[in-house]
């Protein structure tokens, strides 16, 4: 993407903590052109489960953070997804699984007629729902039973937002997320791995796609191998009629 399309004012979360004054978590400022802001900084993240939390205008003040960030070449360590962060398990909830909230308020401005989309979260175990500002956009993963079913752990998605102008009020974002029990033994398992992004529609469309193709890119690495092996095989079977007597 080209820098120069992008006017950001990235303001940092103000602290949850900040003491009795802070009534409300102070939004990050998104000033946006023709690109995409990364949100991998910090969140407001809390366990449990409570459909309160997908309400714009619950006080999540008390929360924790969660930084979302990834180290210098952090990847996934099976396709090779870039930007991979430590999940929850690393960040004070070893061996939790079961249902979690992350929530962030960002001040969009858009310039004038601009459509805003939404990349969702590229790695997460290992289901969740995305809401913003109450509404719920989709997700991965079904969550029509008690227990959600996850369907699978690398699963670009894509959400068109609402129109939004400068006189707005902030964007509440809210991803709610479930893990099964077979992941919370893995170190750095739970929640959100790769964080989402918000920026111009047709930006994140190509972003989007980009994704998948990154993804059939890292399958194809592991399946050359095999392929080749199964094609010497049938080449070895092809020419044993030939020469019976030579193993």
């Amino acid at each position: 993407m080209k820098s120069h399309f992008l006017r950001l004012a990235l303001l940092l979360l103000l602290a949850a903590s900040m003491g009795p004054a802070a009534a409300q978590t102070q939004a990050v400022v998104v000033d946006l052109g023709q690109a995409m802001i990364k949100l991998n900084g910090t969140w407001l993240f809390s366990v449990g489960d409570n459909a309160r939390w997908a309400d714009p205008g619950f006080d999540d003040s008390g929360w924790e953070h969660m930084d979302l960030s990834a180290g210098p070449g952090d990847t996934d360590g099976d396709v090779g997804l870039p930007n991979y962060a430590p999940g929850w398990s690393a960040k004070g909830h070893p061996g939790y699984y079961g249902y979690a909230w992350y929530r962030i308020h960002l001040d969009v401005q858009p310039l004038p007629g601009e459509s805003l989309a939404l990349l969702g979260p590229w790695a997460v175990d290992s289901a969740y729902q995305v809401y913003v500002n109450g509404k719920l956009l989709g997700g991965v993963g079904n969550f029509s039973g008690t227990t959600p079913i996850a369907y699978g752990y690398h699963y670009p998605t894509f959400f068109a937002l609402p129109s939004v102008t400068h006189n707005s009020a902030p964007m509440v974002i809210a991803i709610r997320v479930w893990m099964g029990p077979w992941g919370a033994a893995a170190p750095g398992s739970g929640g959100i791995h790769i964080a989402p992004a918000i920026g111009e529609r047709d930006v994140i469309s190509a972003q989007y796609h980009l994704q998948w193709l990154k993804i059939f890119e890292g399958y194809v690495v592991d399946t050359v191998p095999a392929l080749l092996f199964f094609l010497a095989m049938v080449v070895v079977l092809c020419l044993r009629p030939l020469e019976r007597g030579d193993r």
